[in-house]
């Protein structure tokens, strides 16, 4: 059965009902008539679902225990001449960076595990397998729990694999403080919806990972954990247009064999999206934009701040699979 046929199914249920609702309202229309058949109503309702094949398990069992699988490619065309331009070679060529398989599926009705593998290219015609996020995340808590190995939620760019990117590489603030791979940890992020007196949307995340970043914490070495914590708000300014803010702060050390030298990272993002009803699919315009700084010990409480670091970025949607955007990183 197929949601035209249910359409018209309600349609020749509801019509009846609303004949006879000022009938019974002025005959023998008691509240427990109206519950009643309101009850019944809703039951029809949820025998057609059942007839479509909502519960796929139920159809297939051993459907319900495959996770579904998502395959995706990342190809970059390069060309520069001279090789004049930052991290080129000269080289001008056609290469896959990266393929991603993504496998997701509920263990149970309390959580669901999620496994990013990733093969991607170290140099020309060389390859490397990679576990890129193995994680258990809950599904029925307060809050969402998520524990393994997976992308960090530091600012708006971070938590986006390299193909979901709207540029064709992460941004030099990003690369700088976090190295080319982002910012990945392996440990525990809570996060939920912070309640408030204002009725506005409030997300915090917590994490505790491991400090093995090579390029801002220890590396391999660590011995030491870090935390994050981020919270983001945001607001539909008009139907079509919303403003989201965030801020970050992150603690972690980067150690030597004799010393245990903090790291501090602070960062705050802004995005601003326009994304009318009557055209999503096909028009849409995005600013977002992006700061990181931080301090670093040198030496037992003797800190050195690090470089301030952003980036602004602009994208338009032209068509449903077609953007053009513009990055300037500072």
């Amino acid at each position: 059965m197929d949601g035209r046929t249910i359409r018209r199914t309600l349609a020749a249920l509801g019509t009846p009902l609303l004949l006879l609702g000022p009938i019974a309202m002025g005959q023998e229309g008691t509240p427990s008539d109206r519950e009643r058949r309101l009850d019944a109503l809703e039951e029809e309702i949820r025998r057609l679902r059942a007839e479509e094949g909502g519960d796929v398990g139920a159809r297939n069992p051993l459907n319900a225990l495959n996770p579904s699988l998502t395959v995706f490619n990342d190809t970059l065309g390069r060309f520069n001449p001279g090789g004049k331009y930052r991290d080129r070679t000269g080289d001008d060529d056609i290469a896959i960076r990266e393929t991603e398989l993504d496998f997701r599926a509920s263990i149970d009705p309390y959580a669901r595990g999620v496994v990013v593998a990733a093969v991607k290219e170290t140099s020309t015609n060389s390859y490397e397998t990679e576990v890129e996020e193995g994680y258990l995340e809950s599904t029925s808590l307060p809050v969402t729990v998520r524990a393994g190995k997976f992308r960090q939620d530091a600012g708006a760019f971070n938590r986006l694999h390299l193909h979901d990117l709207p540029t064709t590489d992460r941004p030099l603030v990003h690369q700088k403080f976090f190295g080319d791979e982002g910012l990945v940890g392996r440990g525990v992020q809570v996060s939920g919806l912070l309640p408030n007196p204002w009725g506005q949307f409030l997300e915090w995340t917590a994490e505790a990972v491991n400090g093995d970043n090579s390029t801002m914490l220890a590396g391999s070495s660590s011995q030491d954990p870090a935390a994050l914590g981020h919270l983001r708000w945001s607001s539909d300014l008009t139907e079509a247009t919303v403003l989201e803010l965030g801020a970050t702060e992150i603690y972690g050390v980067h150690s030597t064999v004799t010393q245990h030298l903090e790291q501090q990272v602070h960062g705050v993002d802004a995005m601003l999206r326009w994304k009318p009803k009557e055209a999503g699919l096909y028009r849409s315009f995005l600013l977002q934009g992006e700061a990181l700084w931080g301090d670093r010990e040198v030496n037992p409480g003797v800190k050195q701040p690090q470089p301030f670091g952003a980036y602004v970025l602009a994208q338009v949607q032209l068509d449903r699979r077609w953007h053009v955007g513009v990055r300037q990183d500072v």
